[in-house]
């Protein structure tokens, strides 16, 4: 592998590492089961997520998340939805979010924090089978760029540019899947 291939392969892994969810809800146990907004925005705060008193509420407003107990108290089972929220709202819209949520968080009996846990766990095990495809990724791209006629300096930006091009066509073909799914999902099946 040419010095760029090795070079871009590393770059990705490290945007990668990079791109590992912290667990923002490792702290939950240390609160109490009840807290304002204001509380609950401090203790995002705390661990590095900006999420103000307003956002929470505009996420009530538009009914992506639940109101609070006794329309001022928010417990543990707000938390782990808003750190779901957070995590996906640069990737999907809000009434996206709503949507999946619908299908997982109705009722008592669902355990918020043991959902924030699976979802933890899906994301890391996504980013490692993508750390795992990786060099069949890039010797895809290689292939295009070797295929091309190229000079040897035009040959390293056009293989970065194949490689975000093929990583951008992934995520929007995962994220057209996403939508056609949550689109057949109705009230009718479940």
């Amino acid at each position: 592998m040419c010095g760029f291939h090795e070079q871009c392969k590393n770059q990705i892994l490290q945007a990668c590492e990079q791109a590992r969810r912290k667990n923002v809800l490792r702290d939950i146990e240390s609160y109490n089961d009840e807290m304002t907004v204001s509380q609950a925005a401090r203790f995002f705060e705390r661990q590095g997520v900006a999420l103000t008193k307003t956002m929470i509420q505009n996420y009530i407003r538009v009914g992506v998340l639940p109101p609070p107990k006794d329309k001022r108290r928010y417990t543990q089972d707000h938390l782990a939805p808003l750190a779901i929220i957070e995590d996906l709202k640069g990737q999907y819209s809000l009434e996206e979010i709503k949507a999946a949520f619908a299908l997982i968080f109705h009722g008592e009996s669902v355990n918020a924090k043991k959902i924030y846990a699976g979802y933890m766990t899906l994301c890391e095990t996504a980013l490692e089978e993508f750390i795992r495809e990786l060099p069949g990724l890039l010797e895809k791209a290689r292939g295009v760029t070797g295929d091309l006629e190229l000079r040897e300096e035009e040959q390293e930006r056009f293989f970065y540019g194949v490689t975000i091009l093929t990583l951008m066509a992934q995520s929007a073909a995962l994220k057209q899947i996403t939508r056609r799914l949550m689109e057949t999902m109705d009230d009718s099946r479940l």
